[in-house]
């Protein structure tokens, strides 16, 4: 740990990472937004750090980079026949910029992957994550302290819970894992445990069942990917790309706003998402090859009127802004080519995942890291929300730095 302090004082980019990993938690508590100026901070400061001493690379392979290069070039011609081409071109602008901050935060971690072990990182991210947790605890507890200094005053609570919280809490589920890895690496794997109990109960006293259900498919599902083993890694990327391909014909018929309606037991915001889901597949089919164009979510015919049913009278617009699934948003605005680059992308992910060469429980981890990002990415946020793809390109930088064997020992140089 001395060493790395003293590493610490020459590499700004060592202390961009730790100032990322104690700010991401503490500041999305505040504004999930923040988190986008934070990494672009980061990546300047990072970056001219390398270039000053010669050092960064380009971070991804060459098929990677076609396949991103092709989204956002998809997206920009996608303009032609968008229902806005101002929108569809402001799209495809910021999916540009979203990626080019992300491969140059990767390059970042890939080079300090070569230059040091992972303790003051992962210990910065300990720290965030703690104090995370305690404004979790407190706001709820105690007539809500930390939302008062940001909305002015205590927010009313209804049946959703303190949903306000409930993006903060996301970042916290995703980020929890490849910190459960690196105290498991340090020998700590009992206090990782104790982290993700406390943010199981803190997600429950928000109320906030998205999450719940996130962890508790991570409980489920850590026995079978443990036993696969690096069987694992192809079988989740088959069956992420059958979800996404699959989406707009298979949820609408499980999830039909219909049958859940009458049902009490059922929240209210929950059927509204099925409304959403069906609005949006429906859609989808109309223009599967191509798509409607980049951003064309936002201004679909017939977005902004609003579901009803007999059972919960109003629920609210048919489209808002993004459909909470990424894969039915792709495909509704970029079509097939988009779809597949999407289904592509993720499984390069996992292929490159499985190169990390994690042994024991920490492959299993590693795994529901990613599964969470994809599971909330599929029922709850926009996937071209800049401080989504921020996160999900932070838990790649921190998946590389955090999630990894240690080096085997140095051998004795003769004499």
């Amino acid at each position: 740990m001395n060493s790395q302090l003293k590493y610490l004082k020459t590499n700004l980019t060592l202390l961009v990472f730790c100032a990322l990993a104690v700010l991401v938690p503490m500041t999305a508590f505040f504004s999930t937004r923040a988190v986008v100026p934070l990494t672009i901070l980061a990546v300047l400061v990072g970056t001219f750090d390398q270039i000053r001493r010669r050092e960064w690379r380009f971070p991804i392979d060459a098929m990677t980079a076609i396949l991103l290069g092709a989204v956002v070039l998809w997206a920009l011609i996608s303009a032609a026949w968008a229902l806005d081409s101002f929108l569809a071109f402001r799209g495809a602008g910021k999916i540009l910029g979203n990626v080019t901050i992300g491969i140059l935060l990767l390059g970042l971690a890939l080079k300090l992957r070569d230059e040091f072990q992972p303790k003051l990182l992962g210990y910065a991210l300990t720290v965030g994550m703690v104090i995370a947790l305690s404004a979790l605890t407190i706001d709820p507890l105690f007539n809500q302290p930390f939302s008062a200094l940001v909305y002015g005053g205590p927010i009313s609570v209804n049946a959703i819970g303190l949903y306000w919280l409930n993006a903060s809490t996301a970042i916290l589920i995703v980020l929890v894992w490849p910190l459960i890895v690196f105290l498991k690496g340090e020998k700590k794997l009992f206090w990782g445990l104790v982290i993700l109990a406390w943010l199981t109960w803190v997600t429950h006293l928000i109320g906030f069942n998205t999450g719940l259900v996130v962890i508790g498919i991570s409980a489920v599902l850590f026995i079978p990917l443990l036993l696969l083993r690096a069987r694992a890694f192809a079988i989740l990327s088959v069956l992420v790309a059958a979800a996404i391909f699959l989406s707009p014909f298979v949820l609408p018929r499980v999830f039909d706003p219909v049958v859940y309606a009458p049902m009490e037991a059922v929240p209210k915001p929950l059927v509204h998402r099925m409304y959403i889901w069906k609005f949006a597949s429906g859609r989808l089919l109309e223009k599967p090859f191509v798509g409607w164009g980049m951003n064309a979510a936002r201004v679909i015919p017939g977005g902004k009127e609003r579901a009803t049913d007999k059972f919960r009278a109003s629920y609210g617009e048919f489209l808002p802004l993004h459909p909470h699934n990424a894969g039915l948003q792709i495909w509704l605005e970029l079509g097939i080519p988009g779809t597949l680059a999407f289904a592509a992308l993720l499984a390069i992910l996992l292929q490159r995942a499985r190169a990390l060469g994690l042994a024991g429980v920490a492959a299993p981890f590693l795994l529901l890291q990613f599964l969470s990002a994809f599971l909330f990415s599929e029922v709850s946020f926009g996937i071209w929300q800049s401080w989504w793809q921020a996160v999900l390109w932070i838990n790649i930088a921190l998946a590389v730095l955090l999630c990894r064997p240690p080096p085997a020992p140095e051998r004795a140089q003769p004499g």
